[in-house]
């Protein structure tokens, strides 16, 4: 009987290891299962929601190249009033300089392949007179040789013939009923026909008519309205041409 019984209670004793063993085992694949899910779901590093700022990079902007209104053109310095200029390079320039009795003079011509003129002349000793029937259709300003200097579109009640450099009288106006008493001082030359010992410059634009066609329509140049004058490209390039003057 006593064997029996002690058979029996290490029968029941080896069940019940058994079965906390099967217990622990379940357990440990549960606990092994939850951690997989909760790494899955929750372990990992979330990202983050906000955005991180961006770094600004800050490019140096490639400053745009000025462009020379003067490449390619060509210089000239005034024989007598030693000023020099610059003129495109497909222009013609003629010098008629002279000098005399009376003192020096530069005479210069600077033509466009179409017929447009410059001309320039120094040392001079008041030309011309009152003009009835002047009118200035444009004026700007600029400072030209050292002079406060309008730049002028001239012309008459029949339209515009020339762009010309006229000078500021005392009060800061400028007559445009004169031609010579008008203009811009020069600098070296020598004359002896005003109190000024180096006369006046006179520096002009237009389309030159001949000497039969000045004398039969009364005007050196051709004339054109004031808004066909104005576009002309040769008057944007007389404009350079003044601003070129230096001494």
């Amino acid at each position: 009987m006593n064997i029996s019984f002690d058979l029996k209670n290490n029968l029941k004793l080896k069940r019940r290891r058994g079965d906390m063993s099967l217990i622990l085992i379940i357990l440990l694949v549960l606990i092994i299962i939850a951690l997989i899910v909760w790494f899955a779901f929750w372990g990992k590093p979330q990202a983050n929601s906000t955005p991180s700022p961006s770094v600004a990079v800050q490019v140096s902007a490639t400053p745009t190249p000025v462009k020379d209104p003067y490449a390619g053109w060509k210089a000239y310095t005034l024989k007598y009033d030693k000023f020099s200029l610059k003129y495109p390079a497909d222009w013609v320039l003629s010098d008629t300089s002279i000098t005399d009795s009376q003192g020096t003079m530069d005479k210069v011509a600077i033509k466009s392949p179409d017929g447009f003129a410059v001309n320039i002349s120094t040392g001079l000793g008041g030309i011309g007179g009152s003009c009835e029937d002047c009118k200035a259709f444009e004026t700007t300003t600029d400072t030209i040789l050292g002079e406060k200097t309008g730049i002028n579109i001239l012309g008459s009640s029949k339209g515009a013939l020339a762009i010309s450099l006229m000078r500021f009288d005392d009060k800061g106006t400028i007559s445009y009923d004169c031609t010579g008493l008008c203009t811009i001082p020069s600098k070296n030359t020598k004359t002896s026909l005003v109190d000024s010992p180096h006369g006046l410059t006179i520096v002009t634009g237009g389309y030159p008519l001949t000497e039969a066609e000045a004398i039969k329509t009364g005007t050196a140049n051709k004339i054109f309205s004031y808004d066909v004058f104005k576009a002309d490209p040769n008057i944007a390039t007389a404009k350079l041409i003044f601003k070129s003057f230096a001494y």
